[in-house]
């Protein structure tokens, strides 16, 4: 992938995130990201599910943003 197609899509996921909440917070018919993330981490699966999360978002902004 090239840079651009990768930001671009990095933009998209941030804009539905901030959708989401922002329906959540004034509709109140959807649960906001703080209540979604509470009930994940009720369940191991859930725990397991929000670290590879984490593990694959730090690595592909951390690790891997050696763009030149």
């Amino acid at each position: 992938m090239t840079r651009p197609v990768t930001l671009v899509g990095y933009v998209l996921l941030a804009t539905a995130m901030a959708t989401y909440q922002a329906l959540g917070l004034l509709l109140r018919k959807t649960a906001t990201l703080g209540q979604t993330v509470a009930t994940l981490r009720r369940s191991r699966t859930g725990r397991v599910s929000l670290l590879a999360t984490w593990l694959w978002v730090g690595w592909h902004l951390f690790i891997r943003a050696g763009y030149s």
